[in-house]
């Protein structure tokens, strides 16, 4: 044979071995994308129900939540109307006994009655107010506890 002719086998020979060569790809190539296609659909239907389970989640969330905040406004509102009640109850008298009988005579305390009871009652209001803060966050803190372990 002609050296020529072993040049157009050759030729010819690689030209059968490119097109099969493209024919495995393109068949490996469908065989991938079917694949995608089957993770795309599994993880569409997984993000699907998780939208649907969080949507479900967030209603829960939402009432519990409303119920929680009921439940605070109501005791806020009865710590108000005990701290009110407080106030008006030490708002007519005065922190200050009257002197004792057997005392000579009542000027002659160190202190002047007047400035003294009112300082006291400033401290009362201040200590009332405290109380009242920390109360408020006490139930604040109780309402979040609640609105977490439901």
């Amino acid at each position: 044979m002609p050296v020529f002719l072993y040049k157009w086998i050759g030729i010819g020979l690689v030209i059968v071995l490119l097109g099969v060569a493209v024919k495995v790809q393109t068949s490996r190539l469908e065989a991938v994308k079917a694949e995608y296609a089957g993770f795309v659909s599994k993880v569409d239907a997984i993000g699907k129900a998780q939208e649907a389970a969080a949507k479900i989640k967030d209603a829960q969330n939402v009432t519990r939540m409303e119920t929680v905040n009921a439940e605070n406004a109501r005791t806020r509102g009865a710590l108000n109307i005990a701290l009110n009640s407080l106030r008006l109850a030490n708002s007519g008298r005065g922190n200050l006994s009257a002197p004792a009988p057997t005392a000579a005579s009542p000027t002659r305390t160190c202190f002047d009655p007047a400035k003294l009871d009112s300082a006291l009652r400033k401290l009362d209001d201040g200590v009332q107010e405290i109380v009242g803060i920390g109360s408020g966050a006490v139930i604040d803190l109780d309402s979040a506890k609640r609105w977490v372990q439901k």
